[in-house]
């Protein structure tokens, strides 16, 4: 059909606190109209998760919008501002598109607030010790012409710097 993708091994168990590889290669031998799509499930303790990933795989398919007022925003952005990863980008997009398609594909609600910057928040979706663990991300996005500044804060920076990079892959 044009797509093939091969996982090795297939299935396995994954003890608490333990880590293992997990091989995808994915051959694509013809264009599409629209991103492949691969479903991914799994049973964290007695849970289970399944969720559908658009190929490439980046950050951005693990977080889900999360609703704040503007106090709320500020108050969390001066917290995690240990956690930040910040980059001005030359955007290969039009200044709209991004302000308009960029909460969307990252999941992010966009948050009303009086400033020139663009305020997103949203929770990235991860698991510890076997555990899903729900973690928040917070953005600001700063458009003009082709110069973008963004700006991601989370409690975490690790999080902070792959939300960055799958941002520039996008959108760079």
């Amino acid at each position: 059909p044009g797509l093939e993708i091969m996982e090795s091994p297939e299935t396995f168990s994954v003890e608490s606190r333990e880590q293992k590889p997990q091989f995808v290669k994915i051959d694509c031998s013809r264009p599409f109209t629209e991103a492949p799509k691969m479903t991914v499930s799994f049973t964290a303790g007695d849970e289970e998760v399944k969720f559908t990933l658009t190929l490439p795989v980046l950050l951005h398919q693990f977080i889900s919008p999360y609703r704040c007022d503007s106090a709320k925003f500020q108050e969390n952005w001066r917290k995690f501002a240990s956690g930040e990863a910040r980059e001005i980008v030359a955007l290969s997009a039009e200044e709209e598109t991004v302000l308009t398609e960029m909460p969307q594909v990252f999941h992010m609600h966009k948050v009303d607030m009086k400033s020139a910057a663009t305020a997103l928040v949203g929770i990235f979706n991860a698991l510890a010790g076997g555990n899903p663990v729900k973690l928040p991300l917070m953005g600001s996005l700063r458009v003009k012409g082709k110069q973008c500044q963004i700006i991601f804060r989370s409690k975490h920076k690790s999080v902070a710097d792959a939300a960055l990079g799958a941002f520039k892959a996008i959108y760079t």
